[in-house]
């Protein structure tokens, strides 16, 4: 199954990358899914995403189609043709 990453703000700059198709072998959580992506490209795009404790940052927005989800809410799962958008929020003035 497949689904689609998304990389928005500060996240596509480390990525590198506006999106990514990325196969998965079942539905999993959203934070199995940055787990995921963060295996996957290693570095700086790891330390943006996960804690030294491998847990999500919380910090880290994350969107599932167009519905904002929870990092901790293992009831959503990501399936397959979704598209999941991870960004960081920005601020200033």
């Amino acid at each position: 199954m497949n689904v689609t990453v998304e990389y928005a703000a500060q996240v596509k700059q480390v990525a590198g990358i506006g999106s990514e198709s990325i196969e998965l072998a079942a539905p999993c959580t959203i934070a199995e899914l940055a787990r995921q992506v963060a295996e996957r490209h290693g570095g700086p795009l790891s330390n943006i995403l996960l804690d030294g404790e491998g847990a999500p940052r919380r910090s880290i927005l994350v969107f599932l189609g167009e519905d904002q989800v929870r990092w901790d809410d293992d009831s959503t799962l990501v399936r397959d043709g979704d598209t999941v958008t991870l960004l960081s929020p920005v601020s200033g003035g």
